[in-house]
């Protein structure tokens, strides 16, 4: 699977499961990869091969996932929206985005 396939899956994950501010962290990511040639390499790294640190790292000029802003409600403070990622990472890695769904929804949007 392409890098660009697992982004579109990961999308369709965030979106399924109501989280929108994972979802414009994404698109953060992804809009950067777009004009910067050696992060969009790091980018396709940590979706495609890397694990949960890796994709922390990437996203890390973004926020800092280990100093949360506590001002900020906790769906929109940087490490939930790196957390909303990773687990729509886990769920495409896995070839189980529809159980993942599934799950999440039963646990937070019923």
């Amino acid at each position: 699977m392409t890098a660009l396939e697992m982004i579109h899956q990961a999308r369709g994950y965030l979106v399924a499961t109501i989280q929108p501010f994972s979802l414009s962290l994404l698109d953060d990511a992804v809009n950067k990869a777009a004009s910067d040639e050696d992060y969009a390499k790091e980018l396709e790294q940590a979706l495609c091969h890397g694990s949960t640190v890796a994709l922390r790292e990437v996203l890390s000029i973004f926020g800092d996932y280990l100093k949360p802003d506590y001002s900020l409600p906790p769906e929109q403070r940087h490490c939930n929206r790196v957390n909303g990622i990773d687990n729509a990472m886990h769920y495409v890695k896995r070839g189980e985005v529809a159980e993942g769904i599934e799950f999440y929804n039963g646990l937070h949007n019923s």
